[in-house]
């Protein structure tokens, strides 16, 4: 008979059983562990980790919380139930263990970064900065805790703390692609072109790349000189990133002997076809079928034609909306009653972020603006809003006009012909903006405290749309104010 394994014996076996994918086993070792040892609190850990990731978050937390209760004096333990916790959405149950680890452990870094996740979790951004800035200091070469630092302060607007910290992370990682891109917006925010664009490259090298860097085999281009050449055009991103890049195709369709641009959604073909007759409009499916000089992403003419912000042209209706369709929408909007038709959106559906929400406006908040006289307001806001609309045209006692002919979603050349058709489009930062501004519509847009890189900072006026102007929350949450001086303004004018 061979002797009973002991505990570090079975544990071995059990580690092994893990890294080598074998998980039903794994876990199995690590039950026969805590059943022989339950103070083992190395089993706990593994054991908890193995039913993170098989999607059983609750029970990871049952456990682990037993575990504390056998170590009550061990950090690291209250750590990863703090982590737990975090991701079973118990924030404050989570920012209680992180407390008492630290209280345990002080200056643990590893605690401050997740401690600092946490806060930034629940919106405490400066609170955030400040455990990130105690986890990089007691650990000076962890890339990802700069990463995140940068990112805080960036969300913060705190934009030259920005800079440096993702300085520091990219010294310390240079090939780190998410610190690169992300670096890229602090740079394109405060004009630094310059810089910019070889940052944004670094999206090509993200996890979840767009792809088109290697879609097709002919060799990027880089500058060269264009004459009687072909170069292939890929767009990629979403619908208000592609109408916004677009500015630079008339441009670059001079230089080349022939532009084609394919285009990763058909939904845009109809428009781009109207609108760039010089340029051949295909789906990007098709490109393997066709032999091109070179090709390049969307996106990335940027650094061979708008290098420096002061180089973008004063270029206003690229895009060219269907005139039938312009000229019927604003007869039947015309007919309505009122004399200038406001096109409005509130509502962005990327929820990626707090930024990305924080871009949002309830329509309850609008007032100001749709208490103008003689005004109709057309809605361009897409998905389903008529509960919310309703309730503001029955406060309000105004009537905001839904036209359920055009489907934004659906045909963006509708859509196209419905902003062209309008006296002005007052919006959020969402996809409505870049339309109206490539259309060349007089455009207001609204933007929180930190906006999108491509707004800039300070100014109310916008290179890449002339007839657009930019109005900017003095501080995060207050939309009162642009919402006020811009009815101040519309009255005035």
């Amino acid at each position: 008979m061979h002797p009973p394994q002991t505990v570090p014996q079975l544990y071995a076996q059990a580690l092994q059983a893990q890294q080598t994918g074998h998980i039903a086993q794994a876990a199995k070792l690590y039950g026969t562990i805590l059943n022989h040892q339950p103070g083992h609190i190395p089993s706990y850990h593994q054991l908890a980790q193995l039913l993170q990731q098989n999607g059983d978050v609750q029970a990871a937390i049952r456990l682990m919380e037993i575990a504390c209760s056998h170590a009550p004096d061990h950090a690291q333990t209250y750590r990863h139930l703090g982590i737990l916790l975090r991701l079973d959405g118990q924030h404050d149950a989570a920012e209680q263990c992180y407390q008492k680890a630290l209280s345990l452990k002080p200056g643990d870094a590893a605690t401050h970064a997740y401690y600092a996740k946490l806060l930034k979790d629940k919106g405490n951004l400066d609170e955030a900065v400040a455990q990130f800035t105690l986890a990089t200091q007691h650990n000076t070469g962890n890339a990802a805790w700069f990463y995140d630092l940068a990112n805080t302060l960036h969300d913060l607007g705190r934009f030259p703390e920005a800079d440096r910290t993702y300085q520091r992370a990219l010294t310390l990682q240079p090939e780190y692609a998410e610190a690169w891109y992300n670096y890229a917006t602090t740079l394109f925010l405060t004009d630094q072109y310059d810089k910019a664009w070889d940052a944004y490259f670094w999206r090509h090298r993200l996890p979840n790349a767009p792809g088109t860097a290697t879609l097709h085999p002919s060799p990027c281009w880089m500058g060269q000189e264009l004459d009687g050449k072909t170069l292939l055009i890929l767009s990629e991103q979403g619908v208000g990133d592609v109408w916004f890049f677009a500015h630079m195709l008339p441009d670059i369709a001079t230089r080349a002997g022939c532009c084609i641009l394919a285009l990763h959604e058909s939904r845009h073909i109809p428009l781009f076809n109207r609108s760039f007759d010089n340029i051949e409009v295909i789906e990007t499916e098709t490109i393997t079928d066709i032999s091109v000089d070179y090709h390049i992403a969307l996106p990335d003419l940027g650094k061979y034609l708008r290098p420096v912000i002061t180089s973008i042209p004063e270029q206003s209706g690229y895009l060219q909306a269907c005139p039938e369709k312009t000229a019927e929408n604003r007869t039947r909007y015309q007919a309505l009653g009122k004399k200038t038709l406001i096109g409005i959106a509130w509502h962005t559906t990327n929820q990626e972020n707090a930024l990305q929400l924080a871009r949002n406006i309830p329509l309850s908040h609008w007032a100001p603006i749709l208490q103008l006289p003689d005004t109709q307001f057309i809605s361009l806001q897409y998905g389903d809003h008529q509960e919310e609309i309703r309730a503001v045209e029955a406060q309000l006692g105004i009537t905001i006009h839904t036209d359920t002919s055009v489907d934004a979603l659906k045909s963006l050349d509708d859509f196209a012909a419905q902003v062209a058709a309008l006296n002005r489009v007052i919006s959020i930062d969402n996809a409505t903006v870049h339309m109206a501004g490539a259309l060349g519509i007089p455009t207001e847009t609204l933007l929180p405290f930190v906006p999108n890189w491509r707004w800039g900072l300070g100014r109310n006026d916008c290179p890449w749309y002339p007839t657009m102007r930019l109005w900017r929350q003095p501080a995060p949450g207050n939309w009162e104010a642009p919402l006020r001086t811009l009815q101040e303004c519309l009255l005035s004018e």
